[in-house]
């Protein structure tokens, strides 16, 4: 069972880190607060 856990944690890090990843360049590049990059992040997985 600890195991399957494991796998399913390294399966969603490349997606963990590029919604982090996406909300970095939110916060850096259109001046956003993180709450507002957090959000921008949720709408653009939604949309595409």
């Amino acid at each position: 069972m600890k195991r399957k856990q494991e796998k399913e944690r390294y399966d969603k890090l490349p997606f963990k880190t590029l919604d982090r990843q996406f909300q970095q360049e939110a916060i850096d590049g259109l001046s956003c607060s993180p709450l507002e990059a957090k959000a921008l992040t949720e709408i653009v997985k939604e949309v595409f």
